[in-house]
């Protein structure tokens, strides 16, 4: 062998031992990055699922048994049921929004459009209990209310036999605020924000399906249909910015599984 020959053979070697190098570091670089990226995905789905179980599934109960009250009222029951088991589920439906809120604002969706949503949609809702409740009275009875509290233990509580809550609210403010909540739910105003507060509620409800896709695809599907219902009815009373980030999330959804 000529030494013009042996030099190219020794860099044709020398530059294969550089190549397999190379690729040996890319792929363990890659092996990191997926591990990272799966590392990041459980500790979300973790936060995720622990959001769903101790606030999510709570706040889906408390804004369909509202719904559902506020419905019976405006179909002709008599009302004194409806009124009270809505004042419950109103104020634990508030209750489990603000602890959430509180403990970080973060509902730790998949899409950061759709927490944008439920955050417009809580306010409008919210702002309208405070004007038809009081912020101070709403605090005072969340004060009480506690966070596994049925609804026998929280009439209970309420019941007028000196002061409630451990002498905490006294008698006239729980009967300002059932009048208040009376007028609330009867009137226009609630009329007009149902398609918010029924909105969050199914996009938390999707979105905790979502995270059990495999077990609960039929129910996937149904809260799917309903979301994009009421999507449809809530657009033409977003503002811009907000109506853009329901596009934004519509198109950001998975295809229906059929």
């Amino acid at each position: 062998m000529s030494s013009s020959e042996a030099v190219y053979t020794f860099f044709k070697d020398l530059g294969l031992s550089i190549v397999l190098a190379l690729l040996a570091y890319a792929f363990q670089r890659l092996q990191q990055e997926r591990s990272r990226a799966q590392d990041t995905y459980n500790l979300f789905l973790t936060k995720a699922t622990d959001n769903a179980i101790q606030y999510f599934l709570p706040i889906i109960g408390g804004a369909n048994g509202l719904r559902e009250q506020v419905r019976k009222l405006r179909a002709g029951a008599d009302p004194a049921e409806p009124l009270s088991r809505g004042f419950y589920y109103a104020l634990y439906f508030i209750k489990r929004m603000r602890e959430l809120t509180l403990k970080g604002g973060a509902f730790l969706l998949p899409d950061l459009y759709g927490e944008q949503l439920i955050q417009h949609c809580w306010i409008v809702f919210y702002g309208q209990a405070v004007q038809y409740l009081g912020y101070r009275e709403i605090s005072r009875v969340l004060d009480i209310l506690e966070p596994q509290e049925t609804l026998t233990s929280f009439e209970e509580k309420l019941r007028p036999h000196g002061l409630i809550g451990g002498g905490k609210i006294p008698p006239a403010v729980i009967a300002q605020m059932r009048t208040g909540f009376a007028s609330w739910v009867t009137g226009p105003d609630f009329a007009n924000i149902k398609i918010e507060l029924s909105f969050l509620a199914v996009v938390l409800q999707y979105e905790t399906n979502r995270l059990y896709g495999p077990w609960y695809r039929e129910e996937d599907r149904r809260s799917r249909t309903d979301l994009e219902q009421l999507a449809t009815d809530l657009s033409s009373r977003l503002p811009p910015e907000q109506a853009s980030a329901l596009i934004a999330y519509l198109a950001g959804l998975p295809p229906s599984q059929k």
